[in-house]
């Protein structure tokens, strides 16, 4: 193939004549870090430690809601793959 172009944008603003769009969820790692070198902001009445609380990284156990949440295990298999699998139909 020659002359194929092919790229992927990813903006916080809105980009002219977009062919494709896409929802992604994205959790900081040091979001302090990139709030001090100016890469993010705190959203307006936001302070830095409700900020950091919300980015926290779960530690060990912090999986587990009320017996909600855990790690999946083999017998869970089958019904994850059904979930996953209806939804993915979806698109």
């Amino acid at each position: 193939m020659h002359n194929v172009w092919q790229a992927v944008y990813t903006a916080g603003v809105v980009i002219p004549r977009p062919i494709a769009t896409a929802t992604y969820l994205h959790r900081s790692i040091n979001a302090k870090k990139l709030i001090e070198v100016g890469f993010s902001g705190l959203s307006a009445g936001e302070t830095m430690a409700s900020h950091l609380k919300k980015n926290k990284i779960p530690g060990e156990g912090d999986y587990v809601i009320d017996g909600l949440i855990r790690e999946m295990q083999k017998k869970d298999i089958s019904g994850v793959y059904k979930l996953l699998s209806e939804n993915l139909a979806k698109y």
